[in-house]
């Protein structure tokens, strides 16, 4: 059992054992978990392939992904 599973609700659990279900939680933990599995699948070699055609396929979106990183880390190392 990983740990995303102790937030995943279970219907076999009685009523009020359990807070109720976030759509917003789920839908992370399910990209959380296709992450998990497509780098568990797949070796170093490919996964930079894939991360370079991203990158060449939508230019502009890594440009403003790479900037957003670049500030929370340049905020974060200020501290």
């Amino acid at each position: 059992m990983g740990v995303a599973e102790d937030y995943i609700p279970d219907d076999r659990a009685g009523a009020g054992s359990a807070p109720p279900p976030n759509p917003y939680l789920e839908d992370i933990l399910r990209m959380i978990r296709g992450l998990s599995d497509y780098v568990s699948g797949h070796d170093l070699d490919r996964i930079r392939a894939d991360i370079e055609m991203r990158i060449r396929e939508h230019p502009g979106a890594s440009l403003a992904i790479g900037f957003g990183v670049g500030l929370l880390l340049g905020k974060l190392i200020k501290r």
